[in-house]
């Protein structure tokens, strides 16, 4: 399990090619954009989306929880293929609606199978998704990319000390 974050896509998206350059030639890869994925309504439809008669309440995210796809692969291999490794991209929505599901899959994912999750922020509004935020930390499989700044802290200093001037 990888957990790829932060508000700079550039970096958020390097990451994940670095992390796809390494996956075996011998695994199946199922990249999936779950960018369209309506997020889990908290009460009334709080995304403020403007769609609160299609966001899912909180009794529908339980029946579709057990349902995920995506974790069904990580499950067993493919027909072909001994590992899988899903790469969910835009991924905030799925992992609010699915991070129950995923504590529960967790212990039950194939050896040498993986999940790459990315996504700008994770909601840890929900008892289950803030320690399953903690347990990846704590593992270390949590990455957290943030914009650079243009300008240096101190600022008596010069521009040119800048973290965005330097990186380039």
């Amino acid at each position: 399990m990888v957990v790829v974050t932060g508000p700079s896509d550039f970096f958020r998206q390097k990451a994940i090619e670095r992390l796809l350059q390494v996956v075996p030639e011998d695994a199946e890869l199922r990249l999936v954009d779950a960018g369209e994925l309506r997020a889990v309504g908290g009460g009334g439809g709080d995304d403020d989306d403007g769609d609160d008669e299609r966001d899912v309440g909180e009794d529908d995210a339980a029946a579709a929880a057990p349902s995920c796809p995506e974790l069904q692969d990580l499950r067993g291999g493919g027909l072909f293929a001994r590992a899988t490794v899903v790469v969910v991209r835009r991924g905030a929505n799925w992992w609010a609606r699915f991070a129950p599901s995923l504590a529960e899959t967790l212990p039950r994912i194939q050896k040498g199978s993986s999940l790459v999750l990315d996504a700008p922020k994770l909601d840890k509004r929900k008892k289950v998704a803030a320690g399953l935020v903690k347990q990846f930390a704590d593992e270390g499989v949590l990455f957290e990319f943030r914009d650079l700044y243009d300008q240096p802290f101190d600022r008596s200093r010069s521009p040119l000390e800048g973290e965005l001037v330097k990186w380039l």
